[in-house]
């Protein structure tokens, strides 16, 4: 089973996930060199030729500074490998912080309807379970600052002021399509830094129903 989480940058999927991993059913994927990187990206292109060629299509057509289309497709090739290791180990349950449902707010620099998205989504490579992981902008903001790292950072504060906020909308869309899909989804508030125990426990349970 994979399992996904998607949230906007400082919503605290990661952390999240990493602490889910800590009960022994749970596999959080990492790429543990570039020997591995290299032989999962390339059984995905293998695996999933026609899926390659429409999202690297995508990501062309939606970015045409190089810098910035260098840095998605960086992302792109990373998420393709991690989704075959995903796929080709035999532990129960695998978790992606960061899957082909994030990559979908990577790709695009402007607002995005829902008929646009939904034809995206089309695309794909499904998870099993999506958890999607909310924060208030406040929460994600003051975790920014603590880690002195804003995403995007490298191509100026300007870009990253105007891009956040497009990244935003574009987030509570894919939300609003996910909520009238039938794909098994898990919505969490997380607005305290000290309540992801009892957050990873409620995602437990929740887990376990689905399964």
């Amino acid at each position: 089973m994979l399992i996904e989480f998607f949230g906007l940058t400082g919503s605290g999927k990661t952390i999240i996930a990493k602490s889910l991993e800590n009960n022994d059913s749970y596999l959080y994927i990492r790429l543990n060199s570039k020997g591995e990187y290299y032989f999962h990206l390339i059984l995905f292109f293998i695996k999933r030729p026609l899926i390659c060629i429409l999202l690297l299509h995508k990501l062309f057509s939606h970015n045409t500074n190089s810098s910035l289309f260098k840095h998605k497709l960086l992302l792109f090739l990373e998420t393709m490998a991690k989704y075959n290791k995903a796929n080709s180990n035999n532990i129960d349950c695998h978790i992606l912080d960061e899957g082909f449902y994030q990559m979908s707010l990577t790709i695009y620099e402007t607002i995005v309807d829902s008929i646009k998205y939904t034809n995206f989504l089309k695309i794909i490579p499904k998870p099993d379970i999506i958890i999607i992981i909310n924060s208030s902008k406040k929460t994600r903001r003051n975790r920014l600052i603590r880690r002195n790292f804003f995403p995007r950072q490298n191509f100026g504060m300007d870009y990253v002021n105007k891009w956040m906020p497009i990244m935003n909308n574009n987030f509570v869309t894919i939300e609003g399509i996910l909520k009238k899909s039938k794909t098994n989804c898990i919505f969490i508030s997380n607005n305290d830094d000290n309540n992801i125990d009892a957050i990873v426990k409620t995602i437990n349970n929740k887990l376990s129903e689905l399964r």
